[in-house]
């Protein structure tokens, strides 16, 4: 993902394979696509052979300047960063229903995935917005089986892979909000629907799939409107 970062500065997480970015999945870009500085690696943190889920990351604007980055895989963890890459705060959720050290699976109907967080968004009053995405209860009816490659129907014992086909019934959303100042969980309910990306300031953005099987964007502000009135008659 990428958001805009203050002072003519693009934020960009990806994974860059050169020798001087390697292992940094932060990355400040200038107004025409030059890298001005990598960061947000944990020193000292092992990242072995088939781990670089661990350092995949959704990014949204901060109030003032600078970013908010979520961990998406491996563990429940929201930092703040200035505009210099530099730690300024970070928030992290120790929750039963999020077990640390899990990535991406192949999708089966037996084995559904692990939570991994889709999106983060500040609100116009300071308070940080976690998007988790979790495997629906109807998850093993959202899925279909891929065609089979020529190369899987020579070699017999490839197992059968899947398509999603419908998000809302694979996924449900537990959208948590935080004070930041604070550091504590202010408000958290579970919604029946995917929501997929961030868009600062403060929107989320969720795709509806039409009857026609197109996929038509929608931008929410504040997106649980219950939860956001019972959080806004505390924090107003």
């Amino acid at each position: 993902g990428s958001t805009r970062a203050g002072i003519g500065r693009i934020a960009v997480s990806a994974l860059a394979n050169d020798a001087l970015r390697y292992g940094k999945p932060l990355h400040f870009l200038d107004d025409v696509g030059k890298y001005v500085s990598s960061f947000g690696e944990d020193v000292g943190r092992p990242f072995p052979p088939g781990s670089d889920f661990m350092l995949n990351r959704e990014v949204t604007s901060a109030k003032g300047g600078g970013i908010w980055a979520a961990d998406i895989w491996g563990s429940y963890r929201v930092q703040r960063l200035d505009w210099r890459g530099v730690l300024q705060l970070e928030i992290v959720r120790h929750a039963d229903w999020f077990p640390e050290g899990q990535g991406p699976s192949d999708l089966a109907p037996d084995l559904p995935p692990f939570p991994s967080v889709a999106a983060v968004v500040e609100d116009t009053t300071g308070l940080v917005w976690v998007f988790v995405r979790v495997a629906d209860k109807r998850w093993s009816t959202a899925l279909t089986v891929r065609k089979p490659a020529l190369i899987e129907r020579v070699l017999e014992a490839v197992p059968a892979t899947h398509d999603v086909t419908d998000v809302d019934a694979a996924y449900d959303t537990i959208v948590e909000v935080f004070d930041p100042i604070r550091r504590v969980l202010v408000a958290a309910t579970r919604v029946d629907k995917l929501f997929r990306f961030s868009v600062a300031p403060g929107r989320v953005g969720h795709l509806q799939l039409a009857s026609d099987g197109s996929l038509i964007p929608e931008i929410l502000d504040g997106a649980v409107s219950p939860l956001k009135r019972a959080i806004y008659s505390i924090y107003p």
